[in-house]
């Protein structure tokens, strides 16, 4: 873990020096740098945003105490996007005021694609760490947009192919929740699976808070399911994920990569081994 930290902070600090200087945002005149993090503080993308927070201020107080970003102190402005449109437009005009040379975060697609367009507007950099939606480039607002995180159109449609060719002729199952992101990663991977003429399918629904999911668990091991793909958030990947162990089902559980996070980990417990 604290490998995986120092990887992700060294590498931001590298790409905040790549950028600012190219973009010729860093002058000798400047007293500091400005980094706006614009995260949610609440809701199903809460753990990104403190996963962002966090690296955030490692990578401001390793540049600081190496002397600063071409010799300027580095200073983090953060401000709560709500994952919502309307509040990651007010957080980002807020930013534009406080002067940031680029903003870092805005994890929900809804309120990156609408902040990005006001970055754009006022030559703001965008650094978008966690934002797989490819319309916040296919539709990029301006030059200065950017994207850290793979696209949801390509995640799925691996997806698909691995279960294609891992589990070919066995019963599958998808699961997903109402959110944009996993009906763009289902959508994908239902079109790989019908293509390679794969029917034997099991489809199921959850939602947000979701805590008991024993019908769910049955009916996987009534259909004798050999792999569940699950696009949601990990709160639920994790309790379902432990439900069905519990229930001595061996299926393989393939998740996309909101399952990445420490507290999907911490939650779905020895189960997540």
């Amino acid at each position: 873990m604290k490998r995986r930290v120092s990887e992700s902070h060294f590498g931001c600090a590298c790409v905040l020096a790549v950028l600012l200087t190219s973009a010729g945002l860093v002058g000798p005149a400047a007293a500091e740098i400005r980094i706006g993090v614009a995260t949610p503080s609440q809701g199903p993308r809460s753990d990104a945003g403190r996963d962002i927070r966090s690296a955030a201020r490692l990578a401001a107080e390793n540049i600081n105490e190496s002397g600063g970003l071409l010799g300027e102190r580095v200073s983090l402005v953060p401000v709560d996007d709500g994952c919502s449109v309307a509040q990651a437009e007010a957080a980002a005009r807020s930013l534009v005021a406080e002067e940031v040379a680029i903003v870092i975060g805005h994890p929900c697609t809804g309120a990156a694609v609408a902040a990005a367009r006001i970055y754009a507007a006022n030559d703001v950099l965008f650094l978008a760490s966690a934002t797989r939606h490819p319309d916040l480039t296919d539709a990029r607002a301006g030059p200065g947009v950017f994207r850290l995180d793979g696209r949801d159109d390509r995640q799925g449609t691996r997806a698909g192919q691995y279960l294609v060719e891992t589990f070919k002729g066995q019963p599958l199952a998808i699961v997903y929740d109402g959110s944009r992101y996993a009906q763009t990663l289902v959508n994908d991977v239902r079109a790989v699976l019908k293509e390679a003429g794969v029917t034997d399918i099991v489809s199921a629904s959850v939602r947000g808070g979701q805590k008991d999911y024993g019908k769910l668990v049955d009916q996987l091991a009534k259909a004798k399911t050999k792999a569940v793909f699950f696009a949601a958030f990990p709160m639920e990947g994790a309790l379902l994920l432990r439900q069905m162990r519990d229930a001595g089902l061996d299926t393989v559980f393939i998740g996309g990569d909101a399952m990445a996070t420490s507290s999907f980990a911490e939650t779905a417990g020895a189960a997540a081994d």
